[in-house]
């Protein structure tokens, strides 16, 4: 009787050892799967849905090189197209690097660019600097690749190294004989001359 009892718990065991096993695993497989699925994903559905809707892309970057040298480099925050050569971006920061060595800087809160024509419109709360030592501020700069182009439409008003300046308008002037260019302002001129003192 002892050796039939014997038999029939290793016979027991031998069943129930491999069911609890997989029992274990199966609770242990389903407590891995609870998860909060907003962890997950790093956007929210009603996000990706927008994403897809409106092809927006994440911190796009053009850039291109005038026939003259002229190099011209726009990032934004995002951007979405509107056609299939246009596109509208937020928080724009392009820098063009003419042949000559001077920088201009122009950063915007929004504005379109068209990669085709390569030019953009820069919209809202607009900063323009250069290497010179001019800054102004503006409401739309208006920008182009080639042949390069860079003018504010509307007032504008700065600072320069010689004092602060406002003007109706501003454009970058052609190259003349030398190969150089200069920003041209426009419509009701303002200059208050500030020297700078001689103390220090």
């Amino acid at each position: 009787m002892g050796v039939d009892r014997y038999s029939r718990i290793i016979n027991f065991l031998k069943l129930a050892l491999p069911f609890a096993a997989l029992v274990i695993l199966s609770t242990l497989f389903l407590l891995s799967r609870e998860r909060n699925a907003s962890d997950a994903v790093p956007f929210a559905a009603s996000e990706l849905r927008d994403r897809v809707a409106n092809q927006q892309v994440t911190g796009p970057v053009f850039s291109g090189l005038s026939t003259s040298g002229d190099a011209m480099t726009v990032t934004a925050d995002a951007m979405r197209s509107t056609s299939k050569n246009d596109h509208e971006a937020r928080k724009i920061d392009a820098a063009f690097d003419m042949a000559n060595g001077t920088r201009i800087s122009v950063v915007a809160d929004d504005g379109q660019i068209s990669v085709l024509s390569q030019t953009a419109t820069l919209n809202g709360h607009v900063r323009l600097t250069t290497s010179g030592g001019i800054e102004f501020q503006s409401d739309q700069v208006d920008a182009q690749l080639e042949p390069l182009s860079i003018a504010s439409p509307g007032p504008i008003k700065g600072t320069t190294p010689f004092g602060t300046l406002s003007a109706g308008g501003m454009r970058l002037s052609d190259l003349d004989e030398r190969g150089q260019r200069q920003l041209l302002f426009t419509n009701g001129v303002k200059l208050v001359y500030q020297p700078k003192s001689t103390g220090e």
